[in-house]
């Protein structure tokens, strides 16, 4: 079976051996010609970008939260009853509200955006017998990861002795 087919079966359940001639690979890693190639089958290992929706689809997707639903169905309340000062003043805050709303998220998502763009995360992975250091995007189906405290990934091997979660000695 090849590393791009998706399994149903319980592949968590399978032995070692078994996962890593799935894979194609060895207890070494792949080598650098075989994680190239597979970088040109699989593509960069990256998030699909989302598409974003265009700044006044956002806007007006903030009138959509209830208090600001109970707010427009009070302004209008008071509009068919003739209290054109108090429609006034709750539409007045309606928009005052939604306004800043848009603006602090606008501002957060572009802040992350750039973020995300400026940051360049790496990845320990086994090539050629070797610990090499690669962009994350670079980690290719097949390749050995090494775990470091902090790393977030999906894990496909994992070996743990529990003494290690329990504070005991390990010899």
């Amino acid at each position: 079976m090849s590393p791009e087919r998706s399994s149903l079966q319980a592949w968590w359940l399978q032995p070692l051996a078994a996962q890593l001639r799935e894979l194609g690979c060895d207890g070494e890693g792949l080598s650098a010609d075989q994680a190239r190639e597979r970088l040109q089958r699989f593509g960069r290992n990256t998030f699909a970008d989302q598409r974003r929706r265009p700044a006044w689809v956002q806007f007006l997707t903030r009138f959509r939260n209830p208090l600001v639903l109970i707010l427009l169905a009070a302004s209008a309340v008071s509009g068919v009853t003739g209290q054109l000062t108090s429609t006034l003043i709750i539409a007045a805050i309606i928009l005052f509200s939604v306004v800043l709303d848009f603006l602090q998220e606008y501002r957060a998502g572009r802040a992350v955006r750039l973020l995300s763009e400026s940051v360049a995360v790496r990845a320990s992975v086994r090539r050629d017998g070797q610990r090499r250091d690669v962009l994350a995007s670079e980690v290719v189906p097949g390749d050995l990861v090494e775990l470091h405290a902090g790393a977030s990934l999906r894990l496909v091997i994992c070996s743990l002795d529990r003494r290690c979660l329990q504070g005991s000695p390990i010899r």
